[in-house]
């Protein structure tokens, strides 16, 4: 069997998998007993794959959303991946602003969702300064509710300066050549 990722249990075969789902399934209809067999497999399909899932393949099941855990939408930290900076000069841009937030449902719906170093909330604002580097973005919500351990979530951030050692695109930008 290939080995464990990030708490997913890779299964080889339908086999494996359909008694995996089917357990799932008795999970489901144990915790929502009113559910009809149509309201489970929707309750399933709307919390697997990329609706709540880690960046993983489009069919994962995700058992601990399917009976009201965190489902965080697609898995992680949305906002920009890549900030280039292209101006030069005297006058040119040192910090660009983008805002990241997350998509939570499930759980007890008293969520506290926690930025490094911003306000707590569905979305943050960073300031992106200026060089050649990554940075992760990181959000980590706690279900209020349930106690339930924190989920942490995050997106990396590729930052370019595209005018760093020069270029021609950067040659002069913005600087007055008294012409």
């Amino acid at each position: 069997m290939p080995d464990r990722v990030r708490g997913q249990h890779p299964v080889p075969g339908r086999a494996y998998g359909s008694a995996i789902v089917s357990g799932i399934v008795a999970l489901v209809r144990q915790r929502y007993p009113a559910f009809d067999a149509e309201s489970v497999r929707n309750r399933i399909i709307s919390t697997s794959g990329t609706a709540c899932n880690r960046d993983t393949w489009n069919r994962m099941v995700n058992a601990e959303a399917a009976v009201g855990g965190l489902c965080v939408k697609y898995g992680r930290v949305q906002g920009t991946d890549l900030v280039t900076f292209t101006d030069a000069g005297p006058g040119a841009e040192q910090i660009q602003y983008h805002s990241f937030h997350v998509q939570v449902s499930g759980g007890s719906g008293n969520y506290n969702i926690a930025w490094g170093g911003q306000p707590p909330g569905p979305q943050a604002t960073y300031g992106i300064a200026r060089g050649t580097y990554q940075v992760s973005i990181t959000a980590t919500i706690t279900d209020v509710g349930t106690g339930a351990p924190p989920l942490t979530v995050s997106q990396l951030v590729t930052v370019v300066d595209g005018c760093e050692g020069g270029g021609e695109a950067c040659d002069g930008g913005g600087e007055d050549t008294g012409e």
